[in-house]
């Protein structure tokens, strides 16, 4: 009996917690849809640019000449980017920045979208426990564990959902093909080495939810530093995760796995996938029960 009643109050909490988690966050959640619209509108508009230039140089055989790795004939029945593409524009990061390209003239291209969705995820999370439910509600519930857990899984369906929400505004846009252009890696996102096997579930599964996963382990950093220390300094870290991720190729940031131009599937050197997931899911693991430590040791009127 007493387990039916501890089961209906976690229940009731995950039901709280939950819709608090939408409440709180509806602006963050706007905030991805104008970020994933601007995204998909400056990338359909350079997908169409060079179409146009692609079709010119075709037509000047001088030209074609000039250019003789590219194959044309992958504009010959032009509909646009497709799924792959899309979701590999808004969600591929960027390869590191190295000091050379800082001390030259090189252009480098600012991961907008990368940076755009770690200040999203990081508030988001920041106030996970602050403002979506406070300690009073560990009352009710009479357990830590479940207090925090349930915070935990809430904000974990958050973080998909800002994954969800921009890969479907990326199928919006797309021409709903589930292909990869080669020609568009290459001129459009600067990428050589692209698996064009990669189709159907693969590109969910590779190009959206790998880099949810890593997201929400950072964002488990995040939240057992707020226990630990507080919500600023947390705020901080994971910031400071996403922003070395940029400049450090290592899969020990797992911010690095929100970048999947960084996968092995386009780079030569890049991440085995499995190994991402491997750590992702230990680290997600040990924060998880390291709340729970905490969280039975903190003084929560203090």
């Amino acid at each position: 009996m007493e387990m039916g009643s501890s089961v209906k109050r976690y229940i009731r909490l995950f039901k709280y917690d939950f819709k608090n988690t939408i409440r709180c966050n509806y602006l963050m959640f706007i905030f991805t849809v104008v970020l994933a619209v601007i995204g998909c509108m400056y990338f359909k508009g350079k997908v169409h640019n060079n179409y146009e230039n692609m079709k010119f140089i075709e037509s000047r055989q001088e030209l074609k000449d000039a250019y003789p790795d590219i194959d044309f004939s992958e504009y010959d029945n032009y509909k646009g980017a497709g799924i792959a593409d899309y979701q590999l524009y808004m969600f591929r990061g960027m390869d590191k920045i190295t000091k050379r390209e800082l001390n030259s003239n090189t252009k480098i291209e600012i991961p907008v979208m990368f940076i755009g969705m770690a200040v999203i995820l990081s508030f988001m999370t920041g106030k996970f426990l602050f403002k979506n439910g406070n300690y009073t509600t560990i009352v009710r519930t009479k357990s830590r564990p479940a207090w925090i857990l349930s915070k935990l899984i809430c904000n974990m369906l958050a973080i998909a959902l800002v994954y969800i929400i921009t890969a479907f505004t990326g199928w919006i846009f797309s021409n709903k093909e589930v292909t990869l252009g080669i020609q568009t890696c290459k001129s459009i996102m600067g990428i050589d080495r692209a698996d064009l096997n990669i189709t159907g579930f693969n590109v969910i599964l590779i190009m959206v939810m790998l880099p949810c996963l890593s997201a929400i382990a950072v964002a488990q950093i995040q939240i057992m530093i707020s226990l630990a220390v507080n919500e600023i300094a947390a705020f901080v870290v994971s910031i400071g995760i996403y922003i070395f991720s940029v400049f450090y190729k290592t899969m020990w940031l797992p911010a690095s796995g929100c970048m999947v131009q960084r996968f092995s599937y386009f780079m030569d050197s890049g991440f085995d996938v499995k190994s991402i997931v491997f750590y992702d899911i230990i680290l997600i693991i040990v924060c998880v029960i390291a709340d729970i430590f905490i969280m039975r040791r903190k003084n929560i009127l203090d």
